[in-house]
């Protein structure tokens, strides 16, 4: 994404939902990155079951098999996805359990020796008093950021609510489909910057006869959905 990478490390995943997809993602990484599955293997683990963050058992046979897993290898970080998977059903609204979820969290990052733990979580039903629960769970982040979808561009909106000693960012980026395959559901997708998706856009926008350009400049600039440009040229 234009930023120098000064360290590598470790990075596991924790997918205590949606699993299945995963191997397909790494394989639309693989096609658009040029990065072979062994090589991203080395450097990204899954853990395809949650941790419950409620039950100390849990958590302890969680950290070790972490610690066995990484072995002499520097940890660079752990995500944790979702935050409510892996709540073992404790109301989240309760400060008091809110907090000893968080506590458990920041336990296994020393336990693990993790630079940087990130935990999922959704917005409530009403997204714009942010995430769902109690405001202990923004108190104990050091850095709290909001993706959000536009239904209409499918640009995503990665903007930070919390930031600790940094500056407030707002960057956009899309999800890009990759085909890797030659299968019905051999394709995937990963996600690119807004702008270089733009750009490309633009480029190949370029290479069509002028009657077409000026047919997309107007779809475009209306920012129809699917079918109802159809209606605009009936």
């Amino acid at each position: 994404m234009g930023h120098s990478i000064t360290s590598c490390g470790l990075m596991i995943y924790t997918a205590a939902e949606g699993a299945r997809g995963y191997q397909r993602r790494a394989k639309a990484l693989e096609k658009q990155r040029g990065i072979s599955i062994e090589s991203l293997e080395e450097n990204l683990m899954w853990i395809t079951a949650a941790v419950h963050l409620d039950n100390r058992p849990s958590i302890i046979s969680y950290i070790d098999a972490i610690n066995e897993a990484k072995g002499d290898r520097p940890l660079l970080g752990l995500c944790i996805d979702t935050l409510f998977q892996c709540a073992g059903g404790v109301d989240l609204n309760k400060p008091g359990d809110a907090s000893k979820l968080m506590d458990s969290i920041k336990y296994i990052k020393d336990e693990t020796k993790a630079s940087f733990v990130v935990v999922v979580h959704h917005t409530g039903k009403d997204d714009t008093r942010g995430a769902m629960g109690s405001m202990v769970l923004k108190a104990s982040c050091d850095l709290m950021y909001e993706v959000k979808k536009d239904e209409i561009t499918n640009v995503m909106t990665v903007k930070s609510h919390k930031v600790k000693d940094d500056e407030a960012i707002e960057k956009t980026f899309v999800l890009k489909k990759i085909v890797y395959g030659d299968g019905l559901r051999d394709h995937s997708c990963v996600v690119v910057s807004a702008e270089s998706e733009i750009e490309e856009v633009k480029q190949s926008f370029d290479r069509l006869p002028f009657q077409q350009q000026k047919v997309l400049d107007v779809l475009g600039t209306q920012q129809l959905r699917n079918g109802q440009w159809k209606q605009l040229v009936c």
